[in-house]
């Protein structure tokens, strides 16, 4: 299944190049990677053992993260991230883009074995609720320092 996502984000009260550079580094936001444990970072990789909440989703998936692109002129990150965990696995692209006041983030995701048979809504909202987590936090890291 193929699944398309972009939300909006406001960020107002965050300085946008403060933003712009957490999201460029890979250490930074891997504290942020919802129910996530063992994580290891190494340059713009990261790997990391990530377990659910869901009933639906059985397990940990092992998830595979990379930054492929950093574009400073557009304030524009993409990221290449795969998981897999026994039957089920996703591949994902994840563009996220750093404008004055507003984050956009695009996922563009396949999913495979069991996660190809839930309904889109469910995984359309497991999607967002990861991100809004995620996002959070990194808005959250940045107000505390």
């Amino acid at each position: 299944m193929h699944v398309e996502l972009e939300k909006r984000y406001r960020s107002d009260t965050i300085d946008a190049d403060i933003l712009w550079d957490m999201l460029k580094d890979a250490q930074r936001i891997a504290r942020c990677i919802p129910y996530a444990d063992g994580v290891y970072v190494e340059g713009n990789r990261l790997t990391a053992k990530v377990r659910p909440p869901y009933s639906f989703i059985k397990g940990r998936f092992s998830i595979e993260c990379e930054i492929t692109d950093v574009d400073d002129i557009k304030k524009q990150i993409r990221v290449k991230v795969k998981g897999s965990s026994i039957g089920s696995s996703f591949d994902a692209i994840l563009t996220i883009s750093s404008l004055h006041d507003m984050l956009i983030t695009l996922i563009s995701a396949d999913t495979h074995g069991l996660l190809r048979t839930l309904p889109e809504s469910l995984i359309q909202r497991v999607v967002e609720e990861v991100s809004e987590k995620f996002l959070s936090c990194i808005m959250e890291d940045i107000s505390n320092r």
